[in-house]
Protein backbone atom coordinates (compact mmCIF):
# COMPACT_ATOMS: atom_id res chain seq x y z
CA UNK A 1 0.00 0.00 0.00
CA UNK A 2 3.04 2.23 1.09
CA UNK A 3 4.66 2.07 -2.66
CA UNK A 4 1.41 2.71 -4.49
CA UNK A 5 0.63 5.45 -1.86
CA UNK A 6 3.98 7.06 -2.64
CA UNK A 7 3.49 6.55 -6.86
CA UNK A 8 0.50 8.27 -6.52
CA UNK A 9 1.61 10.95 -4.73
CA UNK A 10 -0.46 11.00 -1.74
CA UNK A 11 3.05 10.91 0.31
CA UNK A 12 6.07 11.65 -0.21
CA UNK A 13 9.37 9.67 0.27
CA UNK A 14 10.35 10.94 3.56
CA UNK A 15 6.96 10.03 4.73
CA UNK A 16 7.63 7.08 3.82
CA UNK A 17 10.27 6.58 5.22
CA UNK A 18 8.63 6.94 8.97
CA UNK A 19 5.97 4.43 8.13
CA UNK A 20 8.71 1.63 6.87
CA UNK A 21 10.30 2.38 10.23
CA UNK A 22 7.41 2.10 12.06
CA UNK A 23 6.75 -1.00 10.05
CA UNK A 24 9.39 -2.93 10.75
CA UNK A 25 9.25 -1.96 14.68
CA UNK A 26 5.75 -3.55 14.54
CA UNK A 27 7.61 -7.21 12.64
CA UNK A 28 10.23 -6.76 15.35
CA UNK A 29 7.70 -6.13 18.52
CA UNK A 30 5.36 -9.26 17.01
CA UNK A 31 8.36 -11.61 16.70
CA UNK A 32 9.13 -10.66 21.19
CA UNK A 33 5.50 -11.40 21.88
CA UNK A 34 6.06 -14.28 20.26
CA UNK A 35 8.72 -15.30 21.65
CA UNK A 36 7.81 -14.17 25.23
CA UNK A 37 4.35 -15.08 25.87
CA UNK A 38 3.09 -16.71 22.32
CA UNK A 39 4.70 -20.57 22.88
CA UNK A 40 4.84 -20.29 26.91
CA UNK A 41 0.99 -19.78 27.82
CA UNK A 42 -2.02 -21.29 26.04
CA UNK A 43 -3.02 -18.04 24.22
CA UNK A 44 -6.42 -18.88 23.11
CA UNK A 45 -7.82 -18.60 26.19
CA UNK A 46 -6.94 -15.06 26.15
CA UNK A 47 -7.23 -14.22 21.91
CA UNK A 48 -10.35 -15.58 21.70
CA UNK A 49 -12.14 -12.96 24.08
CA UNK A 50 -9.68 -10.26 22.17
CA UNK A 51 -11.00 -10.84 19.00
CA UNK A 52 -14.64 -10.90 19.90
CA UNK A 53 -14.19 -7.93 22.18
CA UNK A 54 -12.19 -6.37 19.75
CA UNK A 55 -14.34 -6.37 17.23
CA UNK A 56 -17.55 -4.77 18.70
CA UNK A 57 -15.44 -1.85 20.16
CA UNK A 58 -14.36 -1.49 16.44
CA UNK A 59 -18.28 0.02 16.21
CA UNK A 60 -18.31 2.14 18.97
CA UNK A 61 -18.46 6.06 17.26
CA UNK A 62 -15.42 7.67 19.37
CA UNK A 63 -12.30 7.27 16.90
CA UNK A 64 -9.64 6.60 20.14
CA UNK A 65 -11.59 3.75 21.24
CA UNK A 66 -12.38 2.55 18.10
CA UNK A 67 -8.35 2.15 17.63
CA UNK A 68 -8.11 0.42 21.07
CA UNK A 69 -10.57 -2.07 19.50
CA UNK A 70 -8.47 -2.41 16.72
CA UNK A 71 -5.39 -3.29 18.44
CA UNK A 72 -7.01 -5.87 20.38
CA UNK A 73 -8.67 -7.50 17.49
CA UNK A 74 -5.61 -7.76 16.05
CA UNK A 75 -3.43 -8.87 18.80
CA UNK A 76 -6.39 -11.67 19.30
CA UNK A 77 -6.30 -12.28 15.65
CA UNK A 78 -2.13 -12.73 15.61
CA UNK A 79 -2.06 -14.91 19.01
CA UNK A 80 -4.69 -16.87 17.35
CA UNK A 81 -3.37 -17.99 14.01
CA UNK A 82 0.06 -18.21 15.74
CA UNK A 83 -1.96 -21.06 17.82
CA UNK A 84 -3.56 -23.00 14.76
CA UNK A 85 0.05 -23.19 13.57
CA UNK A 86 1.98 -24.32 16.05
CA UNK A 87 -0.77 -27.09 16.87
CA UNK A 88 -0.03 -27.82 13.11
CA UNK A 89 3.84 -27.89 13.28
CA UNK A 90 3.20 -30.26 16.50
CA UNK A 91 1.79 -33.18 14.05
CA UNK A 92 4.60 -32.48 11.69
CA UNK A 93 7.48 -33.40 13.83
CA UNK A 94 7.06 -36.99 13.60
CA UNK A 95 6.75 -36.87 9.58
CA UNK A 96 9.83 -38.22 7.73
CA UNK A 97 9.38 -36.12 4.78
CA UNK A 98 9.20 -32.44 7.01
CA UNK A 99 12.18 -33.99 8.77
CA UNK A 100 14.16 -34.73 6.01
CA UNK A 101 13.68 -31.91 4.54
CA UNK A 102 14.20 -29.64 7.14
CA UNK A 103 17.53 -31.30 7.97
CA UNK A 104 18.42 -31.40 4.22
CA UNK A 105 18.18 -27.50 4.30
CA UNK A 106 19.70 -26.77 7.57
CA UNK A 107 22.75 -23.91 7.85
CA UNK A 108 25.39 -26.40 8.95
CA UNK A 109 28.20 -24.41 6.69
CA UNK A 110 28.49 -20.96 3.96
CA UNK A 111 26.88 -22.59 1.50
CA UNK A 112 23.75 -24.15 3.13
CA UNK A 113 23.23 -21.14 4.74
CA UNK A 114 22.94 -19.02 1.70
CA UNK A 115 20.43 -21.48 0.17
CA UNK A 116 18.47 -21.53 3.70
CA UNK A 117 18.45 -17.23 3.24
CA UNK A 118 17.43 -17.88 -0.57
CA UNK A 119 14.56 -20.05 0.73
CA UNK A 120 13.55 -17.38 3.35
CA UNK A 121 13.72 -14.97 0.75
CA UNK A 122 11.56 -16.59 -1.58
CA UNK A 123 8.78 -17.68 0.63
CA UNK A 124 8.85 -14.20 2.14
CA UNK A 125 8.32 -12.83 -1.64
CA UNK A 126 5.71 -15.09 -2.16
CA UNK A 127 3.54 -14.43 1.35
CA UNK A 128 4.44 -11.27 1.13
CA UNK A 129 4.40 -10.88 4.76
CA UNK A 130 7.60 -11.22 6.68
CA UNK A 131 5.51 -11.46 10.17
CA UNK A 132 4.00 -14.12 9.09
CA UNK A 133 6.87 -16.12 7.53
CA UNK A 134 9.03 -14.90 10.86
CA UNK A 135 6.02 -16.42 12.45
CA UNK A 136 6.47 -19.90 10.96
CA UNK A 137 10.03 -19.88 11.43
CA UNK A 138 9.94 -19.39 15.00
CA UNK A 139 7.10 -22.28 15.39
CA UNK A 140 9.23 -24.34 13.71
CA UNK A 141 12.35 -23.69 15.84
CA UNK A 142 9.98 -23.94 19.05
CA UNK A 143 8.82 -27.36 17.89
CA UNK A 144 12.46 -28.70 17.68
CA UNK A 145 11.93 -29.09 13.64
CA UNK A 146 14.93 -26.59 12.85
CA UNK A 147 17.91 -25.40 14.81
CA UNK A 148 18.69 -21.95 15.91
CA UNK A 149 21.13 -21.26 12.85
CA UNK A 150 18.48 -22.62 10.21
CA UNK A 151 16.20 -20.09 12.16
CA UNK A 152 18.58 -17.25 11.91
CA UNK A 153 19.54 -18.18 8.26
CA UNK A 154 15.77 -18.44 7.10
CA UNK A 155 14.93 -15.07 9.47
CA UNK A 156 17.84 -13.17 7.51
CA UNK A 157 15.97 -14.79 4.36
CA UNK A 158 12.55 -12.93 5.18
CA UNK A 159 13.49 -9.58 6.25
CA UNK A 160 15.93 -9.60 2.41
CA UNK A 161 12.82 -11.10 1.11
CA UNK A 162 9.97 -8.44 2.11
CA UNK A 163 12.70 -5.54 1.34
CA UNK A 164 13.05 -7.04 -1.95
CA UNK A 165 9.23 -7.78 -2.82
CA UNK A 166 8.94 -4.09 -1.76
CA UNK A 167 11.86 -2.86 -4.29
CA UNK A 168 10.48 -4.44 -7.07
CA UNK A 169 7.04 -3.70 -6.81
CA UNK A 170 8.33 0.43 -6.09
CA UNK A 171 10.28 -0.06 -9.66
CA UNK A 172 7.49 -1.62 -11.31
CA UNK A 173 4.71 -0.16 -9.93
CA UNK A 174 2.28 -3.53 -11.10
CA UNK A 175 0.94 -5.37 -7.43
CA UNK A 176 2.20 -8.88 -8.32
CA UNK A 177 0.05 -10.40 -6.23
Amino acid sequence: MLVSFVSAGLLTLHQSIGIIFGANTGTTVTGWLVALIGFKVKITAVALPCIGIGFFIRFISNEKVKYYGEVLLGFGLLFFGLDIMSNAVKDLRNSETILTIMARYSAVDISSTLIVVAIGTIITMIVQSSSATVAMTMTLAVNGLIDFPTACAFILGEKIGDHAFNVAESISGVRVF
